[in-house]
């Protein structure tokens, strides 16, 4: 590997061995444009198959660039960036990254907010809202999915894109999941308690999942609420597929024996296994808001609903759409076959103390879902 490095580099170039398999150059006067063609020779050089021994050896590699002054003027600092660019590049796929401040899980920045989560999970400052679902031929409300908000004092209410990634790379997100499981089975144990019989959707992160602790955490909140199992549902992202590990599995595995339900959201989105999603104990697919919303006006969308509703009914699932905004689409889904829905045309989502009233009604008077004000 230092051959290669050292014969595909110009002779002003610097080439160090770190230690182990890590490598670094320094590319005096280079522009970033030029730092990243150089990178992708580079690549190129040392991944091209190796004979050792009679045997060929394939050779795969991944660069971070740290570019100064902007990343950094002193040694070590351009060394610590285009090191965390370089594992960015190995989550990625994408061979070669840049740094990039927004994305260091070891930034000031991302450390104090880290900081501030972890104080506003202990400190009440979470709140978790939730949004309706409904059988689409009946409009029966079924259940209703928990969304977490986070009100802070200072920034007011902080998107949850902005704070969810933030906890799933810094392992904070098991803590995160228990606080909103444990919120949204003790509403739902209180909506039992007054007749509304719903099921309740909670999200969690393939880390959740990876972790090992997830199936003992729900069990506790569901006998802790006295919640039958069958009344809690666990929404996981298509792309925790491409993640799956042994350890994934089994705790879904282990969820499904429990009796809670699994389902797979933002479905189209990722490129999942349709081996690993019938061996997998999964129920339900939730077709992503973005096939949804084009519905009615792009007919290559509504191909790709058709064919995830027939795909699902030769699997024996449910198919529920997201992101549902107007009468429009409600029909052509519930003409497509679809079971459920959940979107603004049904209702936004809501604290409990809002969405209470508007159950209560609804199971009384049966309406026709409305538009609800914006």
């Amino acid at each position: 590997m230092a051959t290669r490095l050292t014969s595909a580099s110009r002779p002003d170039d610097t080439v160090a061995r770190l230690g182990g398999d890590e490598f670094a150059l320094l590319l005096p006067g280079t522009d970033r444009r030029t730092a990243q063609e150089i990178a992708r020779r580079l690549l190129d050089e040392v991944c091209a198959p190796l004979l050792l021994e009679g045997l060929l050896v394939d050779v795969g590699a991944s660069a971070g660039v740290a570019v100064a002054p902007e990343d950094g003027t002193d040694l070590d600092g351009l060394l610590q960036h285009a090191d965390v660019a370089m594992y960015l590049a190995k989550e990625t796929g994408g061979g070669v990254e840049f740094y990039d401040a927004s994305r260091d899980r070891n930034s000031t920045s991302r450390l104090g907010m880290l900081g501030e989560l972890r104080r506003a999970i202990e400190g009440g400052e979470l709140e978790v809202h939730y949004q309706p679902k409904a059988h689409l031929r009946t409009e029966v409300v079924e259940g209703v999915e928990a969304l977490v908000r986070w009100r802070h004092p200072e920034r007011g209410l902080v998107p949850p894109d902005d704070f969810i990634p933030l906890a799933e790379g810094s392992g904070l997100i098991e803590a995160l999941t228990a606080h909103v499981l444990e919120a949204a089975v003790a509403q739902l144990a209180s909506w039992h308690s007054v007749g509304l019989d719903l099921q309740m959707a909670v999200n969690v992160s393939v880390r959740d999942l990876a972790g090992g602790r997830l199936p003992d955490v729900v069990a506790s909140a569901l006998v802790r609420h006295a919640v039958p199992a069958g009344c809690l549902q666990l929404e996981v992202t298509e792309g925790s597929l491409l993640a799956e590990s042994p350890s994934s599995a089994e705790a879904m595995r282990e969820l499904d024996a429990l009796g809670v339900t699994l389902s797979l959201d933002d479905f189209g989105t990722g490129w999942s296994s349709l081996g690993r999603l019938r061996s997998l104990p999964v129920r339900e697919i939730k077709i992503d808001r973005s096939f949804v919303q084009r519905l009615a006006i792009d007919p290559r969308d509504r191909a790709i609903v058709r064919s995830v509703v027939d795909l699902a009914g030769g699997l024996g699932m449910r198919v529920v759409a997201e992101g549902v905004e107007d009468a429009r689409t409600w029909e052509q889904l519930r003409d497509l076959g679809c079971d459920g829905a959940q979107g603004w045309f049904l209702s936004p989502a809501r604290p409990a103390h809002e969405l209470t009233p508007w159950l209560l009604a609804r199971r009384e008077a049966a309406v026709e879902p409305v538009v609800p004000e914006r």
